[in-house]
């Protein structure tokens, strides 16, 4: 359990309507998965393409001690992420060597 490493994030999620968007969204999909090449975009009455737009990452990783974690937040547009203090994003229980 020392050396356990976890990546976890927080989205909110949207179905893409647009036709263009899902035009896009698909050879974005057929791109990581070029399995998908020889099939054509399926119709929004037959699946749906969904978009997650990330708002936080919590990184732990029990190397550096256990319960170390460490919070990100993602800003809006181009914004960098930036590093939330673990009590600020979990309150004060959150261990002190954290």
């Amino acid at each position: 359990m020392h050396g356990a490493k976890a990546v976890f994030a927080g989205a909110h999620a949207s179905e893409v309507i647009d036709p263009k968007d899902r035009k896009h969204a698909w050879a974005l999909l057929v791109e990581r998965h070029p399995n998908l090449a020889d099939f054509d975009l399926p119709g929004s009455s037959d699946a749906a393409l969904m978009r997650a737009d990330c708002k936080y990452l919590s990184i732990l990783d029990y190397t550096k001690g256990f319960g170390h974690t460490e919070a990100l937040s993602v800003g809006d547009g181009n914004a960098p992420l930036t590093r939330a203090s673990q009590k600020e994003q979990w309150g004060s229980s959150v261990a002190s060597d954290i």
